[in-house]
């Protein structure tokens, strides 16, 4: 596995295999994954622009991340309702099927824990 692209999908791709077949062997194994930023290798943090668009990315590492995030998107449709993926990531792609499957964006100054949850 020689670069980060080949890293980041042989894991992804792992996961979702063996998903797959924990829920048709109706083995006991939670029906969750969380991904945090598989698109790391095609879009570095120095990269993330305000919105997350992958605009200013090569063609090449576009279309990577448009594939990646697909095929994790279809696999979690064909296994849902009992495997759910939570996916943690800097980019967003301006797709219908993306933006139907975005539950929350914490950009732009909201925080994932809210502030009044702190005790002072």
């Amino acid at each position: 596995m020689t670069s980060g692209e080949n890293w980041v999908g042989y894991h992804v791709l792992t996961h979702l295999v063996l998903h797959k077949w924990f829920r048709q062997k109706s083995r006991p194994v939670s029906g969750f994954l969380i991904l945090d930023q598989p698109s790391q290798a095609h879009y570095p943090p120095e990269k993330d622009a305000d919105d997350g668009s992958i605009v200013s990315l090569a063609d090449e590492d576009k279309t990577a991340v448009q594939k990646l995030f697909s095929l994790i998107a279809e696999v979690a449709r064909e296994i849902a309702p009992s495997l759910q993926v939570i996916l943690l990531d800097h980019a967003e792609l301006n797709e219908d099927w993306f933006d139907a499957a975005v539950i929350k964006r914490w950009r732009h100054g909201r925080k994932l824990v809210p502030l009044d949850w702190i005790d002072s």
